[in-house]
């Protein structure tokens, strides 16, 4: 029964560390998780964030939601408390992203900066 619990204990990092459906890849930036609740702000984002018309030069595809967000890529657009903030620029950015209405998160072939 304890081997069971410690092998179960083990399992649940690895497991975590993983990003989506098993991809290695994090979908984090700068410690910051890629998805929840995000306020857009004029000065001092966490994050530059250039949208990109093409989705495949974008880093991340994004997806809205009215709700709770759970998963990468998935944002929630706030005006008060925020998980992180972006302010949006034409250049200069930390990553660019694409609006998505389906499959959200980091795309198969990042096109590599």
């Amino acid at each position: 029964m304890r081997i069971a619990v410690v092998l179960l204990c083990l399992a649940i990092p690895s497991a975590a560390a993983q990003g989506v459906g098993g991809d290695q890849r994090p979908c984090e930036f700068e410690g910051h998780p890629l998805k929840g609740r995000v306020r857009v702000v004029d000065s001092f984002p966490d994050f530059l964030v250039k949208i990109e018309p093409d989705e495949r030069k974008a880093e991340l595809h994004v997806r809205r939601v009215e709700g709770p967000a759970e998963l990468c890529g998935e944002w929630q657009f706030v005006d008060g408390m925020a998980d992180f903030t972006v302010r949006f620029v034409e250049a200069g950015e930390d990553f660019k992203i694409a609006w998505v209405k389906t499959k959200p998160g980091i795309p198969e072939d990042p096109v590599q900066r």
